[in-house]
C-alpha cells in the first residue's frame, strides 16, 4: 500500500539490501546525532539571535535533506514511507522532549522548534488527507489519527506559559491549512504523482495544470483583501471596545499564516524554478513575520495614532490571550519561517518522488488511482 497517493503501474522495485542496511542504519544515526547538536549547541537556552539564526536554518535544512535522500534511496514505496516515518518519529522524540522541560519557562525561542516541527507534521496529514488521491477509508483515519495525536499531544502534555501559547497559536493555523486545502481540493488540485514517461507524453499539459506562482497570486490577493475589509470593519486596530479583540489579533495571525503556507505548498510542490521558488518562500516568511512583529510590537501605539483623541478610555477589561499572544513579538519572525520553512521541507520527499500539486485535468487522466 502507497499511503501518499495513487500507484503507478510500474515494475516492482528491485530491493538493494546494502543501500537499505546503509539508509535504514546509517542514516538514523546520523540525524539523531546532527538534531542532538543542533538543539544543545544553538536552540536550547539563551543564546545571541545569530547563533538561534543558524540553529533554526540548520534545522529547517536537515529536514529537507532527509526527504531528498530517503526519496533518492529508497524507490521501494513501503520502505521508503516507513522509514521516512522513522526519522521523524527519530527527531520528533528528541525536539519534542526538550520542549516538555522548556515549555514553562518564559524564552519562547527554546520551544519554537518543537512546536513548527510538530505545525509540519499536521501539515502533512492534513495536505495528504485532503489533497490526496489514495482510497478514502485510507486516507482520512490515517491522517486524522496523525493530525489529531500531535496536536492533541502538544495540548494534553506540553504544559506552562510557552507551550499554552503554542497550543493556541498550532491551533489557528491548523483550521487555517484545513480550510486552505479545502478550498483547493474544491478547486480541483490533488497531490499527483507524474513520472518520467508522462511528462515525455503530456509534458505541455503536466506544466499547464501545475500549481504555480500565478494561482499563488491569486489566492494572496483574495487573503490581502479580506485583510483589506476586516481593517476597514475595524477589527484589526490594536485596542477595540469588543468582548473579545484577542479574536481580531488571532484572525490576523490565520491570514498572514495563510499566506506564508501558499507560498510553501508552491515551493515544494509547485511549478517554476527551484531558485526563484527558494528565494520568494524566503522573502515571504521573513516580511510575514516582520508584520507580525511589528503588529505584535507597534500595534498600540499606531491605534493611539488612529483613534480620535475623543474616545481614548482605557481597557474595559484585560485581555489575556492578545497579550500573551503579543508577547512574541518579534519572534513571529522565527515562527513564520520555522513554521513555514518545516512545511516546504516536510514536503520535499514528496516533490522528490515525483508529486506535484496539480489542478484536475488531462495531466490527472493520466494517473492510475
Amino acid at each position: 500500500m502507497n499511503l501518499p497517493g495513487p500507484s503507478i503501474a510500474l515494475p516492482a522495485p528491485r530491493l538493494d539490501l546494502r543501500r537499505l542496511v546503509l539508509v535504514g542504519i546509517g542514516l538514523p544515526v546520523v540525524v539523531a546525532t546532527v538534531t542532538y547538536l543542533l538543539m544543545n549547541r544553538f536552540l536550547v537556552g539563551v543564546r545571541p539571535v545569530l547563533e538561534t539564526t543558524f540553529g533554526l536554518g540548520c534545522f529547517v535544512l536537515e529536514v529537507g535533506l532527509v526527504g531528498v535522500i530517503v526519496g533518492k534511496s529508497m524507490p521501494h514505496p513501503q520502505l521508503r514511507w516507513l522509514l521516512y516515518g522513522w526519522m521523524m518519529v527519530l527527531v520528533d522524540l528528541l525536539v519534542c522532549s526538550s520542549a516538555l522541560n522548556l515549555a514553562d519557562r518564559y524564552y519562547i525561542s527554546e520551544i519554537l522548534p518543537a512546536a513548527a516541527l510538530v505545525a509540519a507534521q499536521i501539515g502533512l496529514a492534513i495536505l495528504w488527507g485532503t489533497l490526496g488521491t489514495a482510497r478514502w477509508y485510507w486516507r482520512a483515519p490515517f491522517a486524522l489519527a496523525l493530525g489529531t495525536g500531535l496536536l492533541g499531544f502538544w495540548v494534553l502534555y506540553v504544559a506552562g506559559w510557552s507551550g499554552q501559547l503554542m497550543s493556541g497559536i498550532l491551533v489557528v493555523q491548523a483550521i487555517t491549512l484545513t480550510l486552505m486545502s479545502i478550498g483547493l481540493r474544491v478547486r480541483g488540485y490533488r497531490l499527483i504523482q507524474l513520472v518520467a514517461s508522462e511528462e515525455n507524453v503530456a509534458g505541455q499539459n503536466s506544466r499547464r495544470f501545475q500549481f504555480a506562482i500565478r494561482d499563488v497570486l491569486i489566492w494572496t490577493t483574495v487573503l490581502a483583501i479580506l485583510l483589506g475589509l476586516m481593517r476597514g470593519a475595524g477589527m484589526l486596530v490594536w485596542v477595540t471596545f469588543t468582548d473579545h479583540p484577542a479574536l481580531y489579533f488571532k484572525a490576523t495571525v490565520a491570514l498572514l499564516s495563510a499566506m506564508a503556507i501558499l507560498f510553501a505548498l508552491w515551493s515544494a510542490l509547485g511549478q517554476g524554478h527551484w531558485a526563484l521558488r527558494y528565494s520568494l518562500l524566503v522573502i515571504v516568511l521573513l516580511l510575514v513575520g516582520g508584520a507580525m512583529g511589528a503588529l505584535s510590537t507597534y500595534g498600540e501605539q499606531l491605534f493611539n495614532l488612529w483613534r480620535s483623541p475623543k474616545i481614548r478610555t482605557g481597557w474595559s477589561y484585560y485581555d489575556y490571550d492578545l497579550y500573551q499572544w503579543k508577547e512574541v513579538g518579534w519572534w513571529w519572525i522565527a515562527w513564520m519561517f520555522l513554521s513555514g520553512g518545516l512545511l516546504a521541507a516536510s514536503l520535499l520527499i514528496f516533490r522528490t518522488v515525483g508529486y506535484r500539486l496539480v489542478r484536475s485535468g488531462k495531466t490527472r487522466e493520466k494517473t492510475k488511482a
